[in-house]
């Protein structure tokens, strides 16, 4: 078994959603039915597939059930888990359903990035949010 690497971030939490916000520490190869919005705070984020690697981005869109693994070495990230059933999670869903994982643009991952860590302060659960209320509260409309 490997080392473990600590992850002193903080985490906040909500009806259908999750935010770290922190350095991020290396996953082995994983699923989770969250939709994961993985953005580099300092640096590119690196992820891996079972198929291969993303080239490295500033912010990366992984489906749910989609097996993946981030070496994170470290790395301070903000890493935002959306239930796929949610209002915000639908949205996200209906964009883009034809692909398991994708690089946001530069313009979005900025939007993303100046939005960490308030973003989890203005969404409130996703339940009681609409997906204009999220993408307004990080300046950006994918």
């Amino acid at each position: 078994m490997g080392q473990k690497t600590a992850w002193p971030g903080g985490l906040r939490l909500g009806l259908g959603w999750a935010l770290y916000v922190g350095p991020a520490g290396d996953t082995e190869i994983h699923a989770h039915h969250a939709i994961q919005i993985a953005v580099g705070l300092q640096g590119p984020v690196e992820l891996g597939f079972t198929e291969g690697v993303l080239p490295p981005a500033m912010a990366v869109l992984v489906l749910p059930d989609t097996p993946h693994r981030l070496p994170g070495g470290g790395q301070p990230m903000a890493l935002l888990f959306l239930e796929p059933e949610s209002t915000l999670g639908r949205s996200l869903l209906q964009w883009n359903p034809g692909l398991r994982a994708w690089v946001l643009e530069d313009a979005q991952a900025l939007s993303f990035q100046s939005a960490f860590p308030e973003i989890a302060a203005t969404t409130g659960p996703a339940s009681e949010r609409s997906s204009s209320d999220f993408w307004r509260a990080i300046g950006t409309g994918l």
